[in-house]
């Protein structure tokens, strides 16, 4: 009898021992999703305020421009290369990087230098 109670009894404390560790496992991982989520939240809401920026950058790109080079420009915030802006507006890709080029020297008063264009944005627009 004392034999089967000392078993009963090791085998409550085991019972209890490893539901702790089971409650602490559930509580890293909830913390782990709840961290991920955050980061999560936290990058959405920077790229959000990123392509807002974009759009309001690109409204200021469009004043003076025909409607076709406004079409060229609308593409870029997509990430849109110059090809595929061409193929979109079924344009030559050059007249595409054309119209880049010419408003970049407009409104960031760059001169004629070709290189000073290059790498512009994360995607290259050139």
């Amino acid at each position: 009898m004392e034999s089967t109670i000392s078993n009963l009894s090791t085998t409550t404390i085991n019972i209890d021992s490893s539901k702790s560790v089971i409650r602490d496992v559930d509580f890293a991982e909830e913390s782990k999703v709840s961290a991920k989520m955050s980061v999560l939240v936290e990058t959405s809401t920077y790229a959000l305020s990123q392509a807002d920026s974009m759009q309001e950058r690109l409204l200021d790109l469009k004043d003076g421009l025909s409607p076709k080079e406004q079409e060229t420009l609308s593409y870029l915030p997509l990430g849109y290369s110059n090809r595929q802006i061409g193929l979109a507006m079924n344009i030559a890709e050059v007249t595409v990087k054309k119209t880049h080029e010419k408003r970049l020297r407009q409104t960031c008063g760059l001169g004629q230098n070709r290189n000073a264009f290059q790498g512009i944005t994360p995607k290259r627009i050139f």
